[in-house]
């Protein structure tokens, strides 16, 4: 795979292909992040479910990025990322229609949200990959930062709407109605996405063996570099950790704070102005500190603050005010944070081989989140919601250990002597 654009000076926001894959992920965030309030609130309003099915849902939505995200890296790798987006949007806006009807004619369980959930979730690891891999291949590499801050602060201000869109529409419309609004944003992704470049994939190797030696292939570069090695084992104990939180945060603010639904999503979207803050400032520390003390700075502030989430008591607005702030906070930090560290590891790595190692670093970083999904819902059966939220978020704190033990703090300003 080549680069659309490999001259370096020209202007981030002058090329249409660019754009175009802004608003394409943009409208497909808001999509997922309304999604991501309204399913399981179809599970905890419209179904009754307990605690341990809520955790379940979680997992089963996360549990792809352990089955295919391997073969979905390859896939990336052989065809355009273009086709593998539309695709991926295609399929989830399809799959979140089927909710609601199902719910009108009687038939939804948890059952078929479980199957649902996993679909979806399939179609999000083939999307969250190949978006990965486009970026790199569409602009040149001393924009990497730059169009990775763009993005993720579009995707912020969908974060603002998403979850607060949820939690109105789910009040207003009941949940599974409200999930029809995520399939629609995923209709103008496909729309913006398809005029993005159509860059080409490798196209060898197209057999059951070829794909086992291309995933072999992208396990040994990310293996084999210390830097993206250890990028992806913090990840993976750090997700374990922040799945289980999600799964107990929902029901610590509905059960045990007793937080409407609209209220949940006041709360969850402040993490937009947070997230939008966080990638303005995520290209220009690094340019100012380094960008391996950028990476530690950003994940001690992230999982300081939100330690302070098991401290809050009631559901009055000095509550709600708390919880937007610590959102707010730890949006920014850590959002910042994933930004740094996913622009070392595309610079670092061979375009040909962009979507293998941004899939090896997610099934290493996303395959622990099932576990930890689980591990939430069991803590919080077992020992109350708001202890559980205070052992998970105290295991999200602990990689900041990890990372200070590594070469990555001392990874200064300049990312030109990591280029593959």
């Amino acid at each position: 795979m080549t680069a659309v654009n490999d001259t370096p000076g020209t202007n981030l926001w002058g090329q249409a292909g660019f754009r175009n894959l802004w608003i394409g992920l943009t409208a497909s965030e808001f999509g997922s992040q309304l999604t991501k309030v309204a399913l399981p609130l179809v599970a905890v309003l419209a179904l009754d479910a307990s605690s341990e099915q809520v955790g379940l849902l979680a997992a089963v939505t996360q549990l792809p990025y352990i089955v295919v995200a391997l073969v979905a890296g390859v896939l990336v790798d052989w065809f355009s990322p273009r086709r593998i987006l539309v695709g991926a949007d295609l399929g989830r806006l399809m799959l979140l229609g089927m909710v609601p009807l199902l719910h009108v004619t009687g038939v939804l369980g948890i059952g078929w949200l479980y199957l649902i959930a996993f679909a979806v979730g399939t179609c999000t690891v083939l999307f969250d990959i190949a978006s990965q891999a486009q970026l790199p291949l569409i602009i040149h590499r001393d924009q990497v930062a730059s169009g990775n801050g763009a993005l993720e602060a579009s995707r912020s201000a969908s974060t603002i709407a998403g979850p607060a869109a949820g939690g109105a529409l789910v009040q207003v419309l009941t949940a599974p109605l409200a999930v029809v609004a995520g399939a629609a944003a995923y209709l103008v992704s496909v729309i913006a996405v398809w005029r993005t470049p159509a860059t080409g994939g490798t196209g060898s190797g197209k057999t059951v063996g070829g794909v086992v030696m291309q995933i072999r292939d992208g396990l040994r570069v990310v293996f084999g570099n210390e830097v993206l090695r250890i990028m992806a084992i913090v990840a993976g104990v750090y997700n374990m950790f922040f799945a289980g939180f999600q799964t107990v945060n929902l029901l610590f603010l509905t059960r045990e704070l007793e937080l409407s639904a609209s209220a949940v999503g006041i709360v969850l979207g402040a993490l937009g102005p947070g997230l939008l803050l966080g990638a303005g400032f995520a290209a220009w520390l690094p340019r100012k500190i380094g960008y391996g003390p950028t990476i530690l700075l950003t994940a001690v502030g992230a999982n300081g603050i939100v330690q302070v989430i098991s401290l809050v008591h009631g559901n009055g607005m000095r509550s709600v005010a708390a919880l937007m702030l610590i959102n707010f906070l730890f949006g920014g930090f850590g959002l910042a944070h994933s930004i740094v560290m996913r622009t070392i590891r595309q610079v670092m790595t061979p375009n040909t081989f962009q979507g293998r190692v941004a899939a090896t670093n997610r099934f290493l970083a996303q395959g622990a989140t099932p576990i930890g999904a689980l591990l939430g819902g069991l803590l919080g059966g077992l020992v109350g919601f708001r202890s559980a939220q205070l052992a998970l978020t105290l295991g999200m704190l602990s990689v900041v250990v990890l990372l200070a033990l590594s070469p990555l703090p001392r990874i200064g300003k300049n990312l030109s002597q990591l280029e593959a």
